[in-house]
């Protein structure tokens, strides 16, 4: 019987450390899983830190890319100053342009008076000649008779 109370307090002891075991190893796990939660909660703060950089970084990058597509455009263009420059030189010429065009203006007005004197100086003309006296044939026919003669007797 002293083996049977021997085994009797072995397998209680036995069911002892077990139960203590058991009991450590529940505290690690618990301990595990609060390290567990913890990493977790680290982790999903670090991801929403990334996430933030990780936009910051598109907006940098959408920024980049639209100055780099700004300056070739900028690039394209001459600058400013030769810009101005030649916007001088337009000025310049259209001004001789102009000038020339009111030259020729004036010299068309100047041909359209004279053409218009001429036509009145003819027009006078015409009537001149409608109000003299037509000669006669006749006359004209002796006249140049009298002048052939005078030609031959030289």
């Amino acid at each position: 019987m002293l083996e049977k109370i021997f085994q009797c307090e072995n397998a209680m002891e036995q069911a002892y450390l077990i139960q203590v075991m058991n009991l450590e190893q529940a505290n690690r796990y618990t301990d595990l899983l609060e390290e567990i939660d913890k990493s977790i909660k680290t982790a999903q703060v670090d991801i929403m830190k990334e996430r933030e950089r990780l936009k910051e970084a598109r907006v940098i990058r959408k920024n980049r890319q639209e100055y780099h597509n700004l300056a070739k455009v900028v690039k394209e263009y001459p600058e400013r100053q030769e810009t101005l420059k030649k916007l001088q030189k337009m000025k310049v010429e259209l001004s001789n342009l102009q000038n020339i065009d009111k030259m020729y203006d004036e010299r068309i007005n100047l041909r359209k008076k004279q053409f218009h004197l001429f036509l009145v100086a003819l027009r006078d003309l015409q009537k001149i000649i409608e109000q003299d006296a037509p000669i006669p044939i006749e006359s004209v026919e002796q006249k140049s008779t009298n002048a052939e003669s005078l030609m031959d007797t030289s």
